[in-house]
């Protein structure tokens, strides 16, 4: 089964992703998780606020038999595995499938600066 998540985190101004690493953001002790956006498959996007309501979700997951696709799958798969303790069977990720494909192009691969296919 594919699984395509996006987690929403906390942050503050000597807190966040341009001052540390990922690592040192997700183990940082202020890390949280204000939502996530969950798919499952072909069926609808949920969303969940809150650690609780995300960790409930994940939990109903098979991870054994899943694919888990994020943007930036390092940072997302990072969180749902040190966070929430699950390890799908396989990660794909949008990131790096971009920077293959279409950052020669376009010369940016996140989603904010991706125009590529808005200019097509």
């Amino acid at each position: 089964m594919l699984i395509t998540i996006d987690y929403e985190t906390a942050w503050a101004k000597d807190y966040s992703l341009t001052r540390m690493s990922e690592t040192e953001y997700i183990r940082d002790p202020r890390f949280e998780t204000i939502m996530c956006g969950v798919k499952v498959g072909d069926g609808p996007t949920e969303t969940f606020v809150g650690k609780d309501a995300v960790a409930k979700r994940l939990g109903q997951i098979d991870w054994a038999a899943s694919a888990v696709l994020a943007h930036n799958v390092r940072f997302d798969g990072a969180i749902l595995a040190w966070h929430y303790g699950h390890v799908p069977a396989m990660y794909l990720d949008t990131l790096s499938m971009s920077r293959a494909t279409t950052h020669w192009t376009i010369g940016r691969s996140s989603l904010a600066q991706n125009t590529f296919s808005r200019n097509r």
